[in-house]
């Protein structure tokens, strides 16, 4: 009974001792003796069998073994206070496997609550940044529909519109469609509104150019719908539209200038100089009248950059063409500035003249007065050939020109075919002179022949 009591009582002198920390994979037994008065006289001490430390078994086992972190400090005083717990009679000693787990299991449980503390307890202040995060992304992501002016024919433009979700090929079809170009061979490029002059257009031939475009339209859309300002995303490049409210009228610009030019865009322009270049002499053309006269015709292409030059402010004359167009006008000589000398009168009339009471309009100079023209002889005979007023001579340009130089040329065709053969040739031909000039050519041809036979 006393040996009982006695192994008891080492064991509690050895479960508490404090642990010894080690350092090393192997752990070392604790050093204790058991106290002599209690030992039994006449039997030798029984040597117990080394324990183990818990706190090295904590050590070597746990998975963060290598780096002193929160965990192994956690470990370590949960197994230190198990070590130091007295024991009952009835209870046995952990194992240091069981120790492990349980502080390993404590641990785990400890930091659960206190990220489900940290989870329930948010600042007002981050709840409200992910509630504006959230609403900037839906804001991000909603469909808007701005408008894109597109250049068409004969210099003019026209809106159209899309939606922020369109589809790349869809929207490339539409716009060679309206701009009546083959889809494979469209290039085009797009300027915003609010771009300045100097900004140059952005190439648009991928989907990714299409995202970045609607991107940038963006936040320009949600400003111009909030101050309601006239603004739109365009593909033709257009000119910012900062510009001062008064300023220095020049006297070239005939489009008035001051506030209504700066609002002016440049299918507007184009109308006004469509009105004003219009060409009377060529109807249906547009034409600039250099000061020598010559008209010089301006294409839709140039009159497009016109209006577009006058739109960004770059030129401001509806009259005098900008240098851009690369018009031929130094090809054509300055008219002459008419001089401020007295020119010298016209020389007299000659004399026993005196001119009729209108414009003489003859093809000849007018005959002196009190001489009658000579009278034209009757068409009565029929010898008299061209007395008629047919005029034969005019046709020998064009009789020459197809190879017909000999009258029995015509002869040989006879009178039938002969006549549709001058109708042919010479569209302009009266009838009654292609059949007086088929007969001349048959009688004369007959007459030779005759000659030659005798």
């Amino acid at each position: 009974m006393s040996t009982t009591r006695a192994k008891r009582k080492a064991s509690a002198s050895v479960k508490a001792q404090p642990p010894i920390p080690a350092k090393k994979a192997k752990a070392t037994p604790p050093s204790a003796v058991p106290s002599e008065a209690k030992r039994p006289v006449g039997r030798p001490r029984k040597k117990s069998a080394p324990v183990a430390s818990p706190v090295s078994e904590i050590l070597v086992t746990s998975p963060q073994r290598a780096s002193t972190s929160d965990s192994d400090v956690i470990s370590t005083d949960y197994a230190r206070e198990r070590s130091l717990a007295p024991l009952d009679d009835d209870d046995e000693f952990p194992s240091p496997a069981d120790l492990a787990a349980e502080a390993l299991l404590g641990h785990a449980e400890n930091e659960g609550e206190d990220s489900s503390g940290s989870d329930k307890e948010p600042s007002e202040d981050g709840a409200d940044d992910d509630d504006d995060d959230s609403e900037e992304e839906e804001e991000d992501t909603t469909e808007y529909k701005p408008d894109f002016v597109v250049p068409v024919g004969d210099g003019a433009a026209d809106t159209m519109s899309f939606k922020s979700t369109v589809d790349f090929d869809s929207f490339m079809q539409k716009i060679a469609d309206e701009m009546d170009v083959r889809r494979r061979d469209l290039t085009i490029a797009y300027k915003l509104s609010t771009s300045g002059v100097k900004d140059l257009p952005l190439i648009l031939t991928t989907p990714n150019h299409l995202l970045r475009l609607f991107k940038e339209a963006r936040p320009k859309f949600k400003a111009h719908k909030k101050s309601k300002a006239k603004k739109q995303e365009s593909i033709q490049w257009k000119a910012n539209k900062k510009q001062n409210k008064t300023r220095k009228r020049d006297d070239d610009d005939e489009d008035g200038g001051g506030e209504e030019s700066s609002d002016k865009t440049g299918p507007q322009y184009l109308r006004e100089l469509e009105a004003t270049l219009a060409c009377k002499a060529h109807p249906g053309r547009f034409c600039f009248v250099a000061q020598n006269a010559e008209h010089i015709g301006l294409s839709a292409q140039k009159l497009s950059l016109w209006s577009l030059l006058l739109a960004s402010k770059v030129h401001k004359s509806l009259t005098q063409p900008p240098a851009l167009l690369d018009l031929p006008i130094e090809l054509g000589s300055e008219a002459p500035k008419p001089s401020r000398r007295q020119q010298p009168p016209p020389p007299p009339p000659p004399p026993h003249f005196r001119p009729g009471p209108f414009p003489y309009a003859g093809a000849y100079y007018p005959p002196p007065y009190g001489h009658a023209p000579p009278p034209r002889p009757r068409p009565s005979h029929p010898s008299e050939r061209g007395a008629d007023g047919h005029w034969f001579n005019q046709y020998s340009d064009a009789l020459t020109t197809h190879k017909i130089v000999r009258i029995s040329q015509l002869a040989e065709e006879g009178k039938e075919e002969g006549l549709k053969l001058l109708q042919n040739l010479i569209p302009d031909i009266p009838v009654g002179t292609a059949k007086l000039i088929l007969r001349y050519a048959i009688q004369d041809t007959a007459e030779i022949r005759s000659k030659r036979r005798g």
